[in-house]
């Protein structure tokens, strides 16, 4: 073989095929970029001082391996289809004389073109949609782009490179290998088969529906959020699986029927229609429950990013109740993110009046007005209630909606007076509850000392209360209570006693009391002179250990998690419909190769163009539109199983998870009949007919 003929052969086969290649060229050039414009922001500076920019680099962190994974399949499956629908040409080359060797040189030429080219485009658009997408992230999480600059890393060069051309080795090894072990007469065959034929059919399809109606039962009913989380997984894997095999051995079982139905079977529209589609089920089921699959991963994906991040205003209500939560802690030992701090400083009422005085001078330096603004000394416990009962947080891998993890806080008589205006008056063995729970069983509790205390009342509408979103007692979020005891030694002695529930020893006599600083704003503050706030709030007094809760640093958090999640989601939704395009294009392709040869026989037997174009827009329709209708059906299941997921995050705003649901429904319905469209133009210009020939 002469020297460069494989190159030059190679080249002139792809621009005879620009049908065939370039959408596997646009296909893999986006996958390129996407995975560089990920790479790119894990790896470089690019967000270091943007808000949260650990958690944007963790959650593209934890999306580029699933993409990775998406990637590898999806360019494999795109891959045995070209060769697939190639090994008749390879089998010609044999028989004229060329060598396996020298096809193979051939496909590694065409293989190396194709890679590299859609990899040099890819990284090239990589950095010129990086820049915007960064820009897109700033703006939304309302950050400066000062210190934060678009950066490109070496690293991300070198990470996608080496990807793409492992994928591409592994890709030509596969070829070589099936080129190498197939006879010339089974490649001239090959483009002829169609999928195996399928056995056990009636077990499988029955298997199918089982496993669908399995998972489908799961997403309607499972409430239990523990399960729920595993059983997602198990549900999703249940409904891949399922799907294909309804649509590969379900739709031969329901066609098999279809033709043993004499009456309806052996009517002219009926029996073309009936065996074409049989024929393109065999040929194609395969694909089209990938394509499926594909369009659900969508719809779940667009929906709940979307939900998420349109609905972390309320979401924010939720987590923050209060503008500002300053917490002045008093135990000798402080447990914080898993460190432990000593108090140099007792908390007095001087430094309480102190510190009062400095939060009205902070907020008067950074332009923040106060609404309210009122404190009270504490004892608190992280515990679980289990059907009304205080329990340790060990019982919360059993979280249901008997189950309720919550944040149980004692305080003084005088300090609830106070903050309340209001003039209660206790027994020495009295007490409060006032909580968000429909029921706390705490009508009698027994001190560190044996002393036995008695519930007088239980609150569920209070000032301490009224900015709990009533959600947030719901089995998915931290829940409230506040015991109100007669003074600062009774609030020990209780503390003291609850303590050994949750296995902390606290010695009642020993024990000191926290102080918790509670400040709302005005409506209309600007969030960086809260944050500006906040932070300031920390210089008061290094003898103390402080902790601050702000609406400010949770706004940041959120925005930074879920305009992560965000753009992962449009990343993902973007290779989704990338792949399914391409799945639908390569199937259109080649049943218009199967069908002109079809149909021209039906035309020789005496159809009319008339019914063969009938014949032919009916099979299409159903073949199309059958994995669009599946995945709707998916979604709409899944949708309430996604609601109950989106909780755990504080959403619980029903209405716009199902209304994120329906536009994406709806937009993915509209680019699916818009991919319809084009590719059944090209469809249609192969199966075309010349009736003199005929």
């Amino acid at each position: 073989m002469a020297k460069g003929f494989s190159f030059k052969f190679a080249l002139n086969y792809l621009s005879r095929s620009k049908r065939l290649y370039i959408p596997y060229f646009i296909a893999s050039s986006i996958a390129v970029s996407i995975y560089f414009i990920l790479e790119t922001i894990i790896s470089s500076k690019s967000v270091a001082n943007l808000p949260a920019s650990d958690s944007l680099k963790a959650i593209f962190s934890i999306g580029i391996v699933t993409m990775t994974v998406f990637i590898a399949i999806f360019m494999l499956y795109i891959n045995s289809y070209l060769i697939k629908k190639r090994n008749h040409e390879f089998g010609l080359y044999n028989i004229l004389g060329l060598e396996k060797r020298h096809i193979a040189k051939i496909i590694f030429c065409e293989s190396l073109i194709l890679n590299v080219s859609s990899l040099i485009t890819g990284i090239v658009s990589g950095i010129v949609f990086g820049k915007i997408t960064f820009l897109l992230i700033v703006k939304i999480l309302g950050a400066s782009v000062e210190g934060s600059k678009f950066t490109l890393s070496s690293s991300a060069f070198i990470f996608t490179i080496i990807l793409f051309v492992a994928i591409d080795i592994i890709i030509s090894i596969i070829n070589l290998v099936k080129i190498n072990l197939a006879k010339p007469v089974d490649l001239l065959k090959s483009e002829k088969k169609g999928e195996k034929e399928v056995r056990f059919v009636l077990p499988l399809t029955i298997i199918g529906f089982l496993l669908l109606g399995w998972a489908y039962f799961v997403a309607l009913t499972e409430t239990n959020i523990v399960k729920l989380i595993y059983l997602f997984i198990l549900a999703v894997i249940a409904v891949i699986a399922a799907t294909y095999i309804l649509f590969i051995a379900g739709s031969k079982f329901i066609i098999d029927k279809l033709k043993k139905n004499k009456k309806f079977y052996y009517k002219q529209n009926n029996f073309i229609s009936v065996s074409g589609l049989a024929h393109r089920m065999k040929q194609n089921a395969a694909g089209l429950a990938s394509i499926c699959i594909l369009s659900t991963m969508f719809l779940v994906t667009v929906s709940s990013t979307t939900a998420l991040f349109f609905g972390q205003a309320e979401m924010l209500k939720i987590q923050s109740p209060h503008d500002c939560q300053v917490y002045l802690y008093s135990d000798d030992e402080i447990v914080s993110d898993g460190e432990t701090s000593h108090n140099q400083e007792t908390i007095t009422q001087k430094s309480i009046d102190d510190f009062n005085a400095f939060i009205k001078k902070t907020a008067v330096e950074n332009n923040i007005e106060i609404a309210e603004q009122y404190n009270y000394s504490y004892c608190s416990l992280r515990m679980a209630a289990k059907d009304g009962n205080l329990t340790s947080t060990n019982v919360l891998d059993q979280l249901d909606d008997t189950v309720k993890l919550l944040e149980l806080t004692i305080l003084p008589l005088d300090d609830y007076n106070k903050l309340s205006g209001k003039s209660v008056e206790l027994n020495d063995d009295e007490f409060l509850c006032i909580t968000n729970l429909d029921k706390l069983n705490v009508a009698e509790i027994k001190g560190a000392d044996s002393k036995i205390y008695k519930e007088k009342e239980f609150i569920t509408n209070d000032k301490l209360l009224e900015r709990y979103n009533k959600n947030s007692a719901s089995v998915y979020s931290l829940t409230y209570a506040y015991l109100v005891c007669n003074n600062e030694d009774d609030v020990k002695n209780i503390y003291s006693s609850l303590a050994k529930i949750v296995e902390l020893e606290r010695d009642a006599q020993t024990a000191r009391l926290s102080e918790n600083f509670v400040i709302d704003y005005k409506d209309g503050f600007d969030y960086k002179n809260a944050s500006d706030f906040a932070s300031s709030l920390l210089k008061f007094d290094d003898r103390f250990t402080y902790n601050i809760s702000d609406i400010a640093s949770k706004k940041a958090d959120l925005n930074s998690l879920f305009s992560g999640l965000l753009f992962l989601g449009i990343f993902f939704a973007l290779i989704f419909v990338v792949a399914t395009v391409l799945i639908i294009y390569f199937k259109q392709l080649s049943e218009g190769f199967d069908d002109k040869e079809r149909f021209k026989i039906l035309q020789k037997v005496g159809m009319d163009d008339r019914a063969v174009k009938k014949t032919i827009n009916k099979q299409v329709l159903i073949v199309f539109f059958l994995p669009l209708v599946t995945a709707l059906i998916h979604t709409a299941v899944c949708t309430k199983m996604l609601v109950y997921l989106l909780k755990m995050f504080s959403l619980f705003n029903t209405g716009l998870t199902i209304t994120c649901v329906a536009v994406s429904a709806l937009v993915f319905a509209i680019i699916y009949l818009i991919v319809f469209k084009i590719t059944a133009r090209t469809y249609f210009n192969i199966v075309k007919w010349d009736r003199e020939n005929v």
